[in-house]
């Protein structure tokens, strides 16, 4: 993996990736490519693999008992599946952030300055200060959280803890973020929020993104990948998507007939 100096073009090639739970099968035979510094969205039905799949790419999915993966993942230009290669070091540069907030129960403070204790990354505490304010400007939380960087994390609301987890995740620099529905449980205001601190984001990161709702993917996405029952049956953009789908099974989920 890069060690992040010198940041190389942070693009995903997947070929013929596969994952299993066990005999299962959930992900078959994947060919894609996702651009750098752009919005990528995963889209399907409930259980289509979508959510499997973005797990593949920062090697979260093998943590699950009889979890296995098969194929090639190449993230700019390293294959992340060799030998020898640390899934904590890729999930290091390839951060994730789930559904459901999950900061941990800890300060405001500790929890940004996780990573950057973790990795080494701040040498002395007026670096690991800069690090956690710039991390919380950079998701817009700095103003709201300043003078309660001591409390508990646990204290926020949804929509300020779910933004406190990406600033968690961007404060290890990675060259990729990995975002599993990260608006599900939001209300429409704090999920305006996420979508423009996405945005934001893409500007300097790989985004990958697993979402239902089809409105969002219309507002964020540069690319959308459509999977079905593990396979992805269509890739392009939201208008090419949306208004003219080649598959007829992305043409049943937009008119709600599966889902």
């Amino acid at each position: 993996m890069p060690d992040g100096s010198q940041r190389l073009e942070a693009t995903f090639k997947c070929r013929k990736l596969s994952a299993y739970f066990g005999d299962r099968k959930i992900v078959r035979e994947v060919d894609l490519d996702i651009a750098d510094r752009k919005v990528t969205a995963f889209m399907g039905p409930s259980g289509c693999g979508k959510s499997t799949i973005l797990r593949t790419l920062n090697r979260m999915h093998e943590s699950a008992p009889d979890a296995r993966v098969e194929g090639s993942v190449l993230f700019s230009g390293h294959e992340l599946y060799a030998r020898g290669v640390d899934p904590v070091d890729v999930r290091a540069r390839i951060g994730m952030v789930f559904q459901k907030p999950n900061p941990f129960p800890k300060t405001i403070f500790d929890n940004v300055a996780f990573a950057p204790r973790l990795l080494g990354l701040a040498r002395t505490r007026s670096d690991l200060e800069r690090r956690v304010e710039e991390a919380l400007v950079n998701v817009g939380l700095w103003t709201e959280v300043k003078d309660r960087l001591k409390d508990s994390a646990l204290g926020l609301s949804g929509g300020q803890q779910q933004r406190l987890v990406i600033a968690r995740a961007i404060a290890a620099e990675p060259a990729a973020l990995l975002l599993d529905e990260p608006c599900s449980a939001l209300d429409p205001a704090s999920t305006a929020r996420i979508e423009e601190l996405i945005a934001s984001l893409a500007r300097r990161l790989s985004v990958v993104v697993v979402t239902h709702s089809l409105a969002q993917a219309r507002r964020i996405a540069d690319a959308i990948a459509f999977f079905h029952n593990g396979e992805m049956v269509e890739f392009g953009p939201p208008g090419q998507l949306f208004e003219a789908p080649s598959d007829p099974r992305v043409k049943d989920y937009l008119v709600g007939r599966t889902g």
